[in-house]
């Protein structure tokens, strides 16, 4: 017998003794108003239902489905990755144009295998999700994705830049090696530029003592991995932003980064 139902008789054989209390109650009383011991049950008794309301509530699942925790489940991907390739290299980009987001053939099905991770699960309800997962199926009897649809449903909730950019003129840069010379996943080095690949390790390069692990995990916190549209919330836009150590932060559009900013200009626009 499932839990809640369980409850619900308990509250309903609590409130039969509860109006069996008032009824004699009141009838020994002569239809007097309860009795300071009456009244004490009655208490109890609401205090009760209120305790076990939450239990009557219907089951929900066993993953909850957030863009922080989108976010968070990629920077593992990237992680679990990044520990297998030669160089603990990040994933390459995709070789669709004016996409901005990780090569899903170099990672499914050995790191991924669910096209909900790709979604945006602040616009969709469980159901619309449901459906609107099916046409990114070859197979639908045996669930094989197909990788290039769900690439482009995918850039229309992330952006991955692959390089590691900490200003502004880094976007501009991996932007004109990305389109106008095919680059797709490697360092940019030339007379003016050095652009370094995603790589455990890469925060090295940033700081002046590489064996110590805070300053480390500092710096790794500060180099954007992914991120994610811009969407409302109560008070004002913000932008949700997956760094390399992992956490997941979401920054106020207004005064986010330049290199944040530039990073947004990336995303196709939304679809109609």
């Amino acid at each position: 017998m499932r839990t809640e139902i369980i409850w619900l008789v308990l509250i309903a054989c609590w409130i039969i003794a509860l109006g069996a209390w008032i009824f004699f109650g009141i009838k020994k009383a002569g239809s007097k108003i309860l009795s300071p011991s009456g009244l004490l049950f009655l208490a109890l008794t609401i205090i009760l239902i209120l305790i076990l309301l939450p239990a009557l509530e219907p089951p929900r699942s066993g993953v909850r489905y957030t863009i922080d925790n989108n976010l968070k489940g990629w920077g593992l991907v990237f992680k679990m990755y990044s520990n297998e390739s030669p160089g603990e290299l990040y994933p390459p980009l995709t070789q669709q144009d004016d996409l901005w987001v990780p090569d899903l053939h170099t990672l499914y099905p050995d790191y991924f295998m669910s096209t909900r991770s790709v979604l945006d699960p602040d616009k969709l309800t469980d159901a619309e999700r449901k459906k609107f997962e099916e046409p990114y199926y070859q197979d639908s009897q045996e669930e094989i994705i197909d990788l290039d649809k769900t690439t482009a449903l995918m850039a229309e909730t992330y952006v991955y830049p692959g390089w590691v950019v900490r200003n502004d003129g880094d976007v501009d840069v991996m932007k004109h090696y990305r389109n106008e010379k095919g680059v797709h996943i490697g360092d940019i080095e030339s007379e003016n530029t050095h652009l370094l690949w995603m790589r455990e390790g890469v925060e090295d390069t940033f700081i002046t003592n590489a064996n110590d692990p805070q300053t480390k995990a500092l710096a790794q916190a500060t180099i954007p991995v992914m991120i994610a549209r811009p969407r409302s919330n109560k008070y004002y836009t913000v932008v949700p932003v997956l760094f390399m150590d992992g956490h997941v932060e979401k920054i106020p559009l207004d005064t986010a980064p330049d290199h944040i900013k530039a990073l947004i200009e990336l995303f196709p626009e939304p679809r109609q």
